[in-house]
């Protein structure tokens, strides 16, 4: 099959520069030979070269990116291994630590009131003579 200069532009578009690799054979063969004979075709060859070229390098400075983005996970995750276990016995004022200092202090304060309510009252009952003073000197 015959193929125009047009069509050998669209075929290059379509399969890149690396002629090897058309599918098409004979496609590929015309190809040669437009390239050997007619310098526009031959630029828009040269064009299509550079331009895979510049692909496979982004494709293999991606490949790259992704593997250190793998590594740095990798280390990431090793980090927090060896992390974790720290952190965690050096929770002081976590969820149930402060549950716990609370009830503590709950306790304490019922405690104080109840042992307050057992003992003797200071109010006036068993008041002092100087402090019969004191509260007669105040009120004046």
């Amino acid at each position: 099959m015959q193929h125009t200069p047009e069509s050998l532009e669209e075929l290059l578009d379509v399969n890149g520069a690396d002629l090897e690799q058309w599918p098409q054979k004979d496609a590929a063969q015309q190809a040669r030979t437009l390239a050997m004979c007619d310098p526009v075709f031959r630029q828009s060859l040269d064009r299509a070269r550079k331009l895979d070229q510049a692909l496979n390098g982004y494709a293999r400075n991606l490949e790259a990116d992704q593997t250190m983005t793998r590594s740095a996970e990798r280390m990431q995750a090793n980090i927090l291994k060896q992390i974790a276990p720290q952190g965690q016995r050096r929770r002081l004022f976590s969820a149930p630590m402060m549950s716990r200092i609370a009830a503590s202090l709950i306790f304490a304060c019922l405690l104080g009131v109840g042992v307050g309510e057992l003992g003797p009252d200071f109010a006036g009952t068993q008041a002092d003579p100087q402090d019969q003073l004191l509260f007669s000197l105040a009120a004046r």
